[in-house]
């Protein structure tokens, strides 16, 4: 699926109507520069997930966990300040993403070698998100279920 926005509300709304297809379990891969909108597409995915108040970046957290309602879990993760699979696996990385968690990944291609499996987490389905700029306020968002 390819969808174009042309403004950051309309990123936030398809993050919002993509919290409807997440389940627990389930992993999302994002990749795109800077400026390429992988946090306000997450805002609005929290919105939709039920989240209160705004979801952040994690940074220099590296790791951001959000308790839904529901009783389900959100791992908001950042890997733009790690440099080696083996940071990244020290973060907890194999926990965090072969479990019931819903887990957003931001900068994802730099842990692209150590993916869960055929796209299976231990609990549920995987998803790459390709962010790009195409244009002052146009995203390009090209969500794929890794099989």
């Amino acid at each position: 699926m390819v969808v174009t926005t042309y403004s950051a509300e309309e990123t936030l709304e398809f993050g919002a109507k993509l919290a409807g297809r997440i389940t627990a379990g389930d992993n999302l891969f994002l990749s795109g520069e800077l400026g390429a909108g992988k946090t306000t597409m997450l805002q609005g995915l929290g919105r939709g997930l039920g989240i209160e108040g705004n979801i952040i970046s994690p940074t220099f957290q590296l790791v951001r966990k959000y308790y839904l309602k529901d009783g389900r879990e959100f791992a908001h993760i950042d890997l733009y300040r790690l440099d080696t699979v083996e940071d990244i696996l020290r973060i907890g990385w194999r926990d965090i993403t072969e479990s019931s968690r819903i887990v957003a990944v931001e900068w994802a291609d730099k842990a692209k070698e150590i993916w869960p499996d055929k796209g299976q987490s231990s609990q549920g389905k995987s998803y790459i998100i390709n962010m790009s700029v195409a244009g002052k306020k146009t995203r390009k968002i090209e969500l794929t279920e890794l099989l």
